[in-house]
């Protein structure tokens, strides 16, 4: 954040609240010092059910941007309601996650018709407790893969019942990518494309994305290939693009 943050002006920092200590990080308290400083001590606690307001152009369609789980607690604990989700009956429970991850922030962005869904390093009881045994939440166009593809996270139930159209996994080619994951979201009907940021050089081919759908192949430091998302919102598409191969493929909006 520190290194971000001279380089590009920020003038809100949101997060899901303040931390004394953190058990997991050693440096925890430089880190989190440098941070407090970037942000001139001035930041937002966003609670679920939060909506972080977005300047819209003239002519544009509406753009909203919500929390919806944060610090553990979840939209569905906060709001209530929705519907039952049937998607609830063959999940199973994970030894609860006591690391800073369980608390990271939810956020669900919608531009005129084009949802997406970035559920940062989110683990498996809280993203079940975001969806069961009532849901709020409807499909989406775009899924970005949580926790860099572990299988710690990306509890089936989730994409299950977001039934994307295509996800993006940032992982990296030693980190994440995880052939359970991988194979979690070939599960989904609904997904017509999964995009990799690297190549999980750990896992066999037919474990990866397809190399045309992955931005970086190697692990070369100057590989540093961005997969990118334009939205057109008036023609109801949205194409992703390999800056590495810099061919884009459209996808209709639901």
């Amino acid at each position: 954040v520190p290194q971000l943050a001279a380089a590009v002006k920020i003038s809100r920092f949101y997060d899901h609240g303040p931390l004394d200590s953190l058990a997991e990080d050693p440096s925890f308290a430089v880190k989190y010092a440098a941070y407090r400083a970037a942000a001139r001590n001035k930041t937002k606690t966003l609670r679920p059910g939060n909506e972080i307001k977005l300047r819209r152009a003239a002519g544009t369609p509406p753009i909203s941007l919500l929390c919806l789980a944060s610090n553990g607690v979840t939209v569905n604990e906060v709001k209530g309601g929705g519907k039952t989700n049937p998607e609830c009956q063959a999940t199973e429970l994970k030894a609860d996650d006591l690391t800073d991850n369980a608390r990271s922030v939810v956020l669900w962005l919608r531009y005129g018709d084009f949802d997406f869904f970035d559920a940062g390093d989110l683990t498996w009881n809280i993203e079940h407790r975001l969806f069961c045994p009532n849901t709020r939440l409807g499909e989406v166009d775009l899924y970005q893969v949580s926790h860099h593809g572990l299988n710690t996270s990306n509890n089936p139930v989730v994409m299950r019942s977001l039934q994307p159209t295509v996800a993006i996994m940032n992982n990296g080619p030693r980190k994440g990518g995880h052939p359970e994951t991988v194979r979690w979201l070939r599960d989904i009907p609904s997904l017509q494309a999964l995009y990799q940021v690297h190549l999980n050089t750990q896992s066999r081919a037919e474990e990866n994305a397809p190399a045309d759908f992955i931005a970086n192949l190697s692990e070369q430091p100057d590989d540093a290939h961005p997969i990118t998302v334009l939205v057109d919102s008036t023609a109801r598409k949205f194409s992703v693009t390999n800056g590495r191969t810099g061919v884009s493929q459209s996808y209709a909006i639901k």
